[in-house]
């Protein structure tokens, strides 16, 4: 079957459909913008996908002429925390121009949330409890 006649088929009713407030959002894997659109859907045959892992950033991306093939259809590499963002917008750039700001976004959230929290800083007394200490 071609990208095209399942996505008209499954557009509106699969199981990583999400509705909020009258907004239908789409939460599939390669999906960079969760938008429910064939261009971003992973139904697409050059789809991208960032996802988090341990080390630090997962991109995936799929290949156009093993598309009937699914373990050879995919190409996941993981990239380091410290270079994950620019590494991910250079490996988009060629291969999928529209959705590079989407998918660097994306990783840089990831990375932004994998990073450690800032030590809270103790409250400088002032007044009579300075004074007091």
């Amino acid at each position: 079957m071609s990208n095209d006649l399942v996505w008209l088929i499954t557009r509106k009713y699969h199981s990583k459909l999400v509705k909020k407030n009258g907004v239908v959002f789409s939460a599939e894997a390669g999906n960079p913008t969760n938008k429910l659109a064939f261009k971003y859907s992973g139904f697409n045959s050059k789809n991208v996908d960032v996802a988090a892992t341990e080390k630090g950033v997962k991109l995936t991306l799929s290949k156009e002429k093993a598309v009937k093939t699914p373990v050879k259809s995919k190409n996941g590499t993981i990239i380091k925390k410290q270079r994950a963002v620019k590494s991910v917008s250079n490996s988009i750039h060629a291969y999928r121009p529209d959705l590079q700001k989407f998918a660097t976004l994306r990783a840089l959230k990831i990375v932004q949330s994998q990073g450690t929290p800032k030590p809270l800083k103790q409250k400088k007394l002032r007044g009579k409890k300075a004074l007091k200490a």
